[in-house]
């Protein structure tokens, strides 16, 4: 919850395994758009357990799969030709956890974002295997599935804005009959806890939802629609009622402050920016960091050497300039594209 009572989803991502195991080299032009939102929206791809190690089993086995072919083959080849090859089958036993260190790399998982599975999810995945309780399917008793949503379940809840989105291409499990929202039975999951999570079948599916709803929110974009000039004139008001931070500088400097602080030039500058979606709106909340190095003009305290010869001093002023790095953040809410609520959050020195 924001200082003037903006309240943004921060979403936070899950793939399913089946996600990464079809792009196991994450070479998708739709997932740099998907790096793209995140860093946009401050938000993170997070990695269940229980999902990272079937990555790891999945990819294992497919390279035994694929060793054993070649293996076959340069077999069959050797058995009819004069030139045989010499072929030494290659130790694989580390690209599992090779793998897992790639993908961590590429989509900037730290292990904060890796998130273990809990004992009683055990307990409750067996129930709901054996009761057919989605995302168990009938003759397929899925615990996987399971746990996997227990641990949605419960990242959902430990998110402060209580939504997150799972991508899944398993829309037996996951989805009802449209084979595109959540199941029915898994709905009632989410408002027993009351939380939200967002079903997408694919990263592309992903892409055409929610990638128009933040990109169009450049930096060129959210300079035109802020009043530069008059949020200079705010961190001017700011300064006036907060003289603190100056004067610090000032007595760092050996000057005692005097009379009056003013700001001679300021020509704010967009250093960085936050995208979030509003809940239950159509509204857009930015948090936009402003910097400049802004000169003072300001009435300092000095000595005068009023004899140089008997080495008499007396206490003098004089007008002095300090120029000062400040970072300000500066918070908007648009909405059709016209803002209708702004506010100077804080300025730093």
């Amino acid at each position: 919850m924001d200082a003037f009572g903006a309240e943004g989803i921060y979403m936070n991502i899950v793939f399913d395994s089946n996600i990464y195991i079809d792009d196991l080299k994450l070479s998708s032009i739709d997932l740099n758009l998907v790096m793209d939102y995140l860093e946009k929206t401050k938000s993170f791809i997070y990695m269940p357990t229980v999902i990272l190690e079937e990555i790891s089993a999945v990819y294992k086995r497919k390279l035994n799969t694929l060793l054993s072919k070649i293996d076959g083959n340069i077999r069959n080849y050797n058995s009819i030709t004069t030139t045989p090859i010499v072929y030494s089958k290659p130790d694989y036993s580390k690209e599992g956890e090779n793998l897992i260190i790639e993908l961590k790399r590429k989509l900037n998982i730290s292990d904060n974002h890796i998130i273990s599975y809990k004992d009683e999810y055990f307990k409750e995945s067996l129930s709901r295997a054996i009761n057919q309780i989605k995302p168990s399917s009938e003759g397929r008793e899925e615990v996987r599935d399971s746990i996997i949503w227990l641990t949605l379940l419960d990242l959902a809840k430990e998110s402060s804005e209580k939504v997150i989105a799972f991508i899944s291409n398993n829309t037996t499990d996951f989805a009802g009959n449209d084979k595109k929202s959540l199941h029915p039975r898994l709905q009632d999951d989410l408002k027993s806890n009351a939380v939200q999570i967002k079903f997408f079948t694919s990263i592309d599916e992903f892409v055409k939802e929610q990638i128009p709803k933040v990109e169009k929110y450049s930096k060129e974009y959210i300079q035109s629609k802020l009043d530069l000039v008059k949020i200079g004139a705010d961190v001017e008001r700011y300064f006036e009622n907060n003289q603190g931070g100056i004067e610090r500088i000032t007595d760092r400097k050996g000057y005692g402050l005097l009379n009056y602080i003013q700001i001679t030039n300021i020509d704010l500058k967009i250093e960085s920016y936050n995208v979030y979606e509003m809940i239950d709106d159509n509204s857009f909340f930015l948090q936009v960091e402003l910097y400049d190095e802004i000169e003072i003009e300001t009435e300092v305290e000095c000595l005068y050497n009023s004899s140089y010869y008997l080495g008499e001093y007396e206490t003098g002023t004089k007008i002095k300039y300090f120029y000062i790095e400040i970072m300000a953040q500066y918070n908007i809410i648009i909405k059709d594209d016209k803002i209708i609520k702004e506010e100077l959050e804080y300025v730093e020195l």
